[in-house]
């Protein structure tokens, strides 16, 4: 890296840290419990927005969808930042009504917007030529069309977009809530096993505690729906103000409730669990969410709030990573499992498209050169021959969020070990095809879990298990890899005026066509 790189990471990072400092000091000074109760309505009404689109006055359901996504990410950073270091007492008027301060609300949403986008420009630093002008190296300058290698550059660039748009893929199938938690039962039930002995709880329980919680919440508005305005008959008018009293209220939950409900052992069990743990809430981790592992926010010793989005966004990722951080056995059990889960799934996409499973983990050896597994083998009835190897990894949190030096590294690692495994398994395999039982024309597609580097730098066909699908689907036409993305991934465009509320809610961090000493923008 350049000497002058390093100083724009460095001016970045010092930005960064004084905008995070300016919305802690905030968040300490000026919010309440009321301004945390409006932050998970708030979070309500978006996802609302997000999942029903068609519901907005706006014509462009995509561009709803990818702001009330960005502002979703930012709301739930200030949910965490008003939990750790804001009050839990409510101002009051006269004695006994409670204040809310909505500006301090907009600040730390419009900041926190801000802030994230921000974020972003470690990797523009480190991928494309950049500037640095006026007193003091203030202000940067970054050109898009001009790096070292510019084809690379962009490659980084599509595979950051790409992770977004695969979660906004999966965040897009529409679940009930019910439908949801069968999901969810269904495809943790080969793990019933081990919930009790490591999380203190079976999976029956933790269940009906998740639905307790969800009703308990949903319950309360409904007896209360003679206060609430309908836009139609099944949609409440979340702009109104009678919503506000109704919604704070459903989203107290006692103590003595839980306790009324649950016995005492399996109830601490399942609370330390879902509990939000200040202490491992770090501000300077914009993109981590540690909602996603305690939603449930203690206000006082017998008092929480509740929201039924950070419990339901919970409820994978909790679960998930608590076996995971287990012991080894556990831990080792788990993945297994996981991974066979993962073979049903990638078989039962292809069952789809009139494919027949003829093998699974078949293990390729020759003599004393053990080449590895085929994880499946399908066939159709024009004999086309899919050989997939599986990957049923996550992501490391580091790539996930974007570490560009991370993702780097994951790649080389990848080139360097496992691609050419992989491919030394395939010329075996095209060389010995009758040995093997398949015919020559076979086609062999790896499928990972989540979005890899790699695929944009290899000939290999990578592809997640959406990507499969698309794959499958306009069989027999072999596809590549850039083509499904095209397909899967169009290139969002904005007019003049949705361009305008970008960045006015503070998600675009650039600033184009004005001098430099005018920019907004500094370091």
């Amino acid at each position: 890296m350049s000497d002058l790189k390093k100083k724009a990471h460095l001016k970045l990072k010092k930005e960064l840290n004084k905008d995070i400092n300016k919305l802690i000091e905030a968040a300490a000074k000026l919010t309440t419990f009321m301004e945390l109760q409006y932050l998970l309505y708030l979070l309500h009404a978006n996802r609302t927005l997000n999942t029903y689109p068609d519901r907005a006055t706006f014509q462009n359901k995509e561009f709803i969808e990818m702001v009330s996504a960005l502002e979703e990410e930012t709301i739930k950073y200030v949910i965490q930042l008003c939990t750790k270091f804001g009050k839990k007492a409510a101002r009051v008027i006269n004695g006994n009504f409670p204040i809310l301060n909505l500006n301090i609300v907009d600040f730390l949403i419009h900041n926190g917007n801000i802030l994230n986008s921000k974020y972003e420009i470690h990797y523009f630093i480190e991928l494309f030529k950049i500037e640095l002008e006026g007193k003091d190296d203030r202000f940067m300058k970054i050109h898009l069309h001009e790096a070292e290698d510019i084809d690379y550059s962009k490659q980084i660039y599509k595979y950051f977009l790409r992770i977004d748009q695969d979660s906004e893929l999966k965040r897009n199938v529409k679940f009930n809530y019910q439908d949801l938690i069968k999901e969810f039962e269904n495809d943790f039930s080969p793990f019933q096993d081990l919930f009790q002995e490591t999380l203190g709880f079976s999976l029956e329980r933790y269940i009906e505690f998740i639905k307790f919680l969800i009703d308990y919440y949903s319950e309360k508005i409904i007896s209360k729906s003679d206060k609430l305005k309908y836009i139609e008959t099944d949609q409440i008018d979340l702009t109104h103000p009678s919503a506000l009293p109704v919604f704070f209220q459903a989203s107290l939950l006692s103590q003595e409730d839980l306790e009324e409900k649950f016995e005492a052992k399996s109830l601490n069990s399942l609370m330390d669990r879902l509990i939000f743990k200040e202490n491992n809430f770090s501000p300077t981790e914009l993109r981590y969410h540690e909602t996603n592992r305690g939603p449930l926010i203690r206000v006082s010793p017998d008092l929480y709030l509740i929201s039924p989005e950070l419990i339901l966004d919970s409820l994978y990722v909790n679960i998930h990573y608590s076996f995971i951080e287990s012991y080894k056995p556990i831990k080792e059990e788990y993945k297994k499992r996981a991974s066979d889960k993962f073979l049903d799934l990638i078989s039962f996409i292809a069952e789809k498209y009139n494919f027949i499973e003829l093998d699974r983990e078949f293990n390729l050896i020759d003599g004393k050169v053990n080449y590895g597994d085929i994880d499946l083998i399908f066939s159709d009835k024009n004999s086309t021959c899919v050989l997939v190897e599986a990957k049923n990894h996550n992501l490391p949190l580091e790539i996930y969020f974007k570490d560009l030096l991370k993702t780097q590294e994951h790649l080389k690692k990848l080139k360097e070990n496992w691609e050419k495994k992989v491919l030394k398994r395939i010329d075996y395999l095209r060389k010995n095809y009758s040995k093997v039982g398949i015919p020559s024309d076979f086609k062999y597609i790896i499928v990972t879990k989540s979005p890899e580097i790699i695929s944009h730098f290899s000939d290999l066909q990578i592809f997640t298990t959406q990507e499969f699908e698309e794959w499958l689907r306009n069989l027999p036409e072999n596809k590549t890899f850039f083509e499904i993305c095209e397909t899967l991934y169009p290139l969002r465009k904005m007019n003049k005026e949705e361009f305008e509320i970008f960045k006015e809610e503070g998600f675009f961090p650039f600033v184009t066509g004005i001098p430099t000493e005018r920019m907004p923008f500094q370091l």
